[in-house]
């Protein structure tokens, strides 16, 4: 008998959780009302991971705002700024700059709010990585 460890999620379903932590975030709830509706669903290895990014876009929450402020041409929606801004943090964290691009464009087409924009933020994303 092996004891296999759980696979951890994909990060385009960890990014996806962790948008909707932000968007609660950003709308005006405390952190800890957010996370645990917008991650308790997740397996604990995903969510460790889930938690980290959310802590980080915390930590820079000034920072990447300027940088969303900066690259994008319009006023994203709170639903693609919550994706951009932890996007944005996985970045930070060196994920790799492929990975979260593409992963981010799959949770935003997994969202109806955000289907129609996965162009715009694609774009957006790639905008940031130049600088």
């Amino acid at each position: 008998m092996t004891d296999a460890k759980p696979k951890q999620l994909s990060l385009g379903t960890i990014l996806k959780a962790c948008a909707s932590a932000q968007w609660r975030f950003n709308r005006g709830m405390s952190i800890n009302s957010t996370l645990g509706p917008a991650l308790g669903a997740l397996d604990p290895a995903s969510r460790a991971t889930a938690q980290a990014i959310v802590y980080e876009s915390l930590r820079r929450h000034a920072f990447i705002n300027l940088v969303i402020e900066r690259c994008a041409r319009n006023e994203p929606t709170i639903e693609v700024r919550s994706l951009l801004e932890v996007s944005l943090a996985a970045l930070m964290m060196r994920f790799s700059d492929f990975t979260v691009v593409s992963q981010a464009v799959e949770a935003a087409k997994s969202v109806p709010a955000l289907n129609r924009q996965q162009e715009n933020m694609e774009k957006n994303l790639k905008k940031v990585l130049v600088l």
